[in-house]
């Protein structure tokens, strides 16, 4: 490994992984100080209540282990893998509990539920395959298993684990043409370890004559590859062994050359497995960055992309973008393959996430089911009835397909729901104002005044009211007393909500205003609010481009720009408001 400079964590990686992934997660747990007895009961009623808990599940399968009870062993286990079937370390656990109780076929069983549950798992795989290597007695069911997980995981990067029991498997049985052929194999695979097999593949077939090596079909072809001897003597086994051998060097320089591209992206790979602790924000960019550099390869490869979103989907199952992601990545060839993943998504690790259900309906509605479009997006609101952005979209899909009426009846059931929360609240007025505009714009201006109201602190209602206010007809005595409550010294707006009120606001004045002392004054009190012309958050910016390129000073703009707020109309900083 070390020779050919490959990455010693990716090196170690899978082992250490391998060797301790019955304590992976158990030293997060604590001990468990009481008898078994006294506990049981206790650990599986907060289980009931709590089933995410991971610690309570993992306390209450070191109990039920320790009564050696095979029967009590088999329901804890298929209980807490049905919760989280992504932890091989416990599937190759619960496995191990079927041998020691004498159940080879039990223990096969709980390995296909295994790759069932998590089929782009190398480890469990690897497990599988290792299981039936050692314990089976018909080496065809082995192979069948081995070729089960090349098809599943072979092209991983890490799928060495797996190629290594198999090249082991065969080498143990003395068959020489197989190990060849499974080098070979692997050899025009971009795996991890290539130049490791590159040189393991090199000493074995230095040790074995050619028409060991290889069938008699293969000899021949490699005969007809030769060109004439100049002596005039037939080549000998030797010479066509070489030539062949060369043959297979050139094909894995393509693959050589695949792997030394990612290699950067898996040696920032610190977790490939599953974990109920979250990722931190430099694991999360590199899988964003991987999975970017994947899908912008040319030729593109769209299998290879597919697997590293599922490999992906391992570690970073709980975080939905990257299954929103991958939905939208399969659209582009099936949408029919886009809804069954947000499918297998919100039934599975991401349950009960609207923004999943969004999504899907989203996909529903594209192929022109708008029943399940409908339905999905009214699943989505019981989940969150209170979230701003799904009542949105349920009421612009209905506005599509059953038209103005229908939208406004989903506005108005929604301001009865949302009574109670003053951000999704602000938040519907907000949108509902868009829809009512064109109908009835003095409506629309009253709902706006409502939402400042109700949600103050929202930059966007207040640009929105300011900006339609001021597109009917210039002058500032309307929108005067919008900018002077929204700045006041009181006002809970953020400061870059602040700063682009005053920016629109004191273009407006310059165009229409013919009180030049009053500009004056406005003037000064936006240089004391906003040194530099900046709010809080760009101070920072500028800042940081200053220290990056001394040479560079961006400008200032002095065109209203609504500051980045999302969904539900919070500002971009996080800072204090200055008046």
């Amino acid at each position: 490994r070390r020779v050919h400079g490959e990455s010693n964590s990716l090196s170690v990686m899978a082992d250490s992984a391998l060797g301790n992934s019955e304590d992976m997660f158990a030293s997060e747990t604590g001990a468990i100080s009481e008898t078994p007895n006294s506990t049981e009961e206790s650990l599986r009623s907060r289980v009931i209540d709590h089933p995410s808990d991971f610690s309570t599940w993992t306390q209450l399968i070191t109990t039920v282990e320790s009564q050696n009870d095979i029967e009590k062993i088999r329901a804890v286990y298929a209980d807490f893998l049905g919760q989280f079937p992504l932890c091989f370390g416990y599937w190759k656990k619960y496995a191990e509990h079927e041998h020691r109780h004498g159940d080879f076929q039990r223990a096969t069983e709980v390995f296909e539920q295994a790759v069932k549950a998590a089929w782009h798992d190398c480890h469990i795989w690897m497990h599988y395959a290792a299981n039936a290597a050692s314990k089976s007695e018909d080496p065809g069911d082995v192979r069948k298993i081995f070729e089960r997980a090349i098809e599943a995981i072979g092209y991983d990067f890490n799928s060495h684990m797996v190629w290594d029991k198999y090249i082991e498997f065969e080498k143990s049985r003395g068959e020489i043409m197989r190990v060849t052929s499974l080098f070979c194999r692997v050899l025009v695979i971009p795996v991890g370890h290539i130049l490791r097999y590159q040189e393991e593949f090199r000493k074995w077939i230095d040790q074995y004559p050619f028409d060991q090596l290889v069938s008699a079909s293969e000899i021949a072809r490699i005969t007809t590859l030769m060109p004439p001897n100049p002596n005039g003597k037939p080549w000998s086994d030797e010479d066509k062994k070489k030539k062949w051998a060369e043959e297979i060097d050139t094909q894995s320089q393509s693959a050589i050359q695949i792997t030394s591209e990612r290699r950067s992206y898996e040696q920032r790979i610190k977790r490939p497995y599953f974990h109920f602790k979250p990722l931190d924000d430099a694991q999360l960019t590199n899988w964003r960055q991987y999975l970017n550099f994947e899908e912008a390869y040319q030729p593109r490869d769209t299998s290879r992309v597919i697997k590293l979103y599922e490999r992906c989907l391992i570690p970073c199952c709980n975080y939905v973008e990257f299954w929103i992601r991958y939905a939208h990545f399969l659209a582009e060839e099936s949408i029919d393959k886009a809804c069954e993943l947000l499918i297998r998504a919100s039934s599975g690790p991401v349950k009960r996430n609207p923004d999943v259900l969004l999504a899907l309906a989203t996909f529903y509605e594209a192929k022109g089911d708008l029943e399940s479009a409908r339905e999905t997006l009214e699943q989505a609101l019981s989940w969150a009835p209170l979230m701003a952005e799904a009542i949105v979209r349920k009421a612009n899909f209905e506005n599509r397909h059953k038209g103005y009426d229908a939208a406004v009846a989903v506005f108005e059931q929604a301001l009865t729901t949302t009574s109670g929360d003053s951000r999704a609240h602000g938040m519907i007025l907000v949108h509902y104002s868009r829809l009512i505009r064109p109908k009835d714009r003095q409506l629309s201006l009253k709902m706006l005044e409502t939402a400042a109201e109700v949600f103050p602190e929202s930059a966007q209602v207040w640009i929105e009211w300011f900006t339609l206010v001021r597109n009917e007809g210039p002058g500032i005595s309307k929108i005067r007393p919008i900018f002077e409550k929204a700045t006041a010294p009181d006002s809970s707006l953020c400061e870059s909500g602040k700063y682009a009120l005053w920016v629109a606001y004191l273009d407006e004045v310059g165009r229409s205003e013919t009180d030049v002392t009053y500009e004056w004054r406005l003037q000064r009190q936006f240089i004391k609010n906003f040194p530099n012309g900046r709010s809080g958050s760009e101070r920072q910016d500028s800042k940081k481009r200053r220290q990056a390129d001394s040479n560079t000073e961006p400008q200032v703009s002095v065109t209203a720009q609504i500051q980045p707020t999302d969904f539900n109309g919070n500002c971009s900083d996080k800072e204090g408001s200055s008046s």
